[in-house]
Formats: C-alpha cells, structure tokens, sequence
C-alpha cells in the first residue's frame, strides 16, 4: 500500500497552493511595510531590486515547479519520495498559515 494516496496528494498540494496564494495576496495587499514583516531576506531583495511582480512570479514558479516534481515521483513508483517531499513542502506551508492565523487573532 502507497504511503501517499491520489487524493491526499492532490489536497495537500492544493492546501500549499492555498497558502502560497494567500501570502502573496498579504505581501501585495502590504508591500507598503514589506520589509517591516517579511521574514525571508531574500524575499525583500527581490522586491527591492528586482520588484513585486517580479517575486511573485518566482514564487509562482517555485510552488508549480515543487508541485510538478511531486507528481512527478508519484508516478514514476516514487511515492514515499513523493510523500516525504510533500510532508516537507507542507509542513512548510503549514508552519507559514499558522503564522497569519494567530497573527490574525491577535489584531495583525
């Protein structure tokens, strides 16, 4: 039995699409104050040399490339490479919107 079902697969990756648009949806909504949140210094370089549109094509990018290679594991037999990566990559994502979520409840 696969680690990783179709359907897991395809939520959890849905659920890392969700946030990663989410955060792109607060970075834009503000970029007024980028610097003052963001955590990630590479991403206030991008956005400062090279622009917003510019970082949320490379996050875009990075997301449907990570996505790609998930699938593409799984079915190539890989699913518990498939699995790992995915746990990795949601965890992730999953650490990012608990961040929004309990700045969200405490008035940020």
């Amino acid at each position: 039995m696969p680690p990783m079902g179709k359907w897991s697969l395809g939520f959890a990756w849905t659920f890392i699409l969700g946030v990663a648009a989410y955060d792109s949806y607060f970075a834009w909504q503000n970029r007024v104050a980028f610097e003052d949140w963001e955590m990630n210094p590479v991403a206030c370089w991008i956005a400062g040399h090279l622009g917003f549109g510019s970082l949320f094509a490379l996050k875009a990018a990075a997301v449907c490339f990570a996505g790609l290679v998930a699938v593409v594991c799984y079915r190539h037999r890989r699913r518990l490479t498939a699995f790992v990566y995915t746990t990795v990559v949601g965890g992730l994502h999953l650490g990012l919107s608990l961040i929004y979520v309990f700045g969200r409840l405490n008035g940020y």
